[in-house]
């Protein structure tokens, strides 16, 4: 029997426990390969799926960041100050120590940051880059970062991307634009849960609940869900499961907006660990899924919020964003508000017959079958398994 090939995996953008995206591949990739793990924050949800884990420190001294951000501000002017700014942070250099030990077949970077250290440590081995997000418009709605953070990043995909030997990503609109400005072909990976098989449950027509998880960002504007509700008819109740402590000053902002507009029909809800998303949903009629394309990545992005609620046997109703939309009309499974207004929203929730909906969540179950992690997840095993054997031929 022949050993199982190596898997050095790069995530530095998000904390393991929270990485929804990460803990999927972990999952699925861990019966295929050994795998080595590189990143920050608590692996223990997924200690059992990882071969090696290596540990990311990410604290810096005040010195430090007056230095990296003096390298940040020249590299508006001289763009090789960014790579003096990417080679000397500590937390860079820790990592691709870490993957030069690995000694892997092939590496799967998983944010813009991990491309480089990916590149430089395969020499000739696959790397592949998973984009989940439209990295060089993440944070958009903020001036500084867009005047200093989205061309760093720019430079450095610029430099790499063409050193990827295959790539992957959440939605068309993502998959053109990495095309048009970097040259990759992404394969399409939704970012979808894994299938529950939640029970049937029917709706109440004179008590119709909806949901929306998430994280409280401001530039999300979730004050319009609770407007709309105060909007809608009596008949709706929205309840927010958001990962944000209660003392955060924008989550502290929403509840008095719902306490104000619409008192008794508004319920913040615990979040729960990402795995237990599905179930916990699953008790609410209708997911929401309004994002306003405050950046290049909410607008481009098909969210796993809207494949949890799929997954939970949820019709969704979901703004205009074209990945979005394409989606819920593809398998007609909810329905586009007509802008990203309260107005816009309340109209949707008021046209809606409990037929409607009932209707609708049948549909969601059905597409459930397919709009799964065991289905998407196999395009990724499926791609790495191709590289690595025409590695092995060539």
């Amino acid at each position: 029997m022949m050993a199982r090939k190596h898997l050095c995996i790069i995530s530095l953008s998000l904390p393991i426990e929270v990485d929804i995206r990460l803990i999927k591949q972990i999952e699925y990739l861990a019966p295929h390969y050994h795998l080595t793990v590189i990143g920050y924050g608590n692996p223990e949800r997924v200690w059992d799926h990882i071969s090696s884990w290596k540990p990311i420190d990410r604290t810096e001294s005040p010195r430090q960041k007056l230095w990296e951000r003096a390298l940040v501000f020249g590299g508006r002017v001289l763009p090789k100050f960014y790579d003096v700014w990417y080679w000397q942070r500590p937390r860079y250099q820790q990592a691709l120590n870490c993957a030069r030990m690995a000694r892997a077949d092939a590496f799967l970077a998983d944010d813009w940051a991990a491309i480089p250290l990916a590149v430089t440590a395969a020499g000739q081995r696959p790397v592949v880059f998973d984009a989940d997000e439209y990295w060089p418009g993440e944070v958009e709605s903020s001036r500084a970062w867009k005047l200093f953070f989205s061309p760093l990043i720019r430079h450095f995909l610029t430099k790499y991307a063409g050193k990827v030997q295959a790539s992957a990503t959440v939605s068309q609109p993502m998959a053109d634009r990495y095309h048009a400005e970097f040259g990759l072909n992404p394969i399409l990976v939704y970012n979808a849960p894994k299938f529950v098989d939640v029970p049937r449950r029917d709706i109440d027509p004179e008590h119709i609940t909806l949901v929306h998880q998430g994280s409280p960002v401001p530039n999300r504007r979730l004050e319009t869900l609770i407007e709309a509700v105060a909007l809608a008819d009596a008949r709706y109740t929205l309840h927010l499961m958001l990962v944000a402590p209660e003392a955060d000053p924008y989550y502290r902002s929403l509840v008095h907006l719902a306490e104000t507009v619409a008192p008794g029909r508004v319920f913040f809800q615990p979040p729960v660990y990402p795995t237990e998303i599905v179930r916990a949903i699953a008790q609410y009629d209708i997911g929401i899924s309004l994002i306003p394309p405050a950046t290049a990545t909410y607008w481009l992005t098909l969210p796993n919020k809207i494949f949890e609620s799929i997954v939970a046997g949820q019709p969704v109703i979901v703004g205009r964003s074209p990945a979005m939309a394409d989606l819920i009309r593809q398998h007609d499974v909810g329905w586009v508000t007509a802008d990203f207004t309260a107005a816009a929203l309340a109209q949707t929730l008021n046209a809606l017959t409990t037929d409607d909906i009932r209707a609708a969540r049948e549909r969601a179950r059905r597409a459930a079958q397919i709009l799964n992690a065991e289905v998407e997840m196999a395009k990724l095993v499926n791609l790495l398994s191709e590289l690595l054997a025409n590695a092995d031929v060539a």
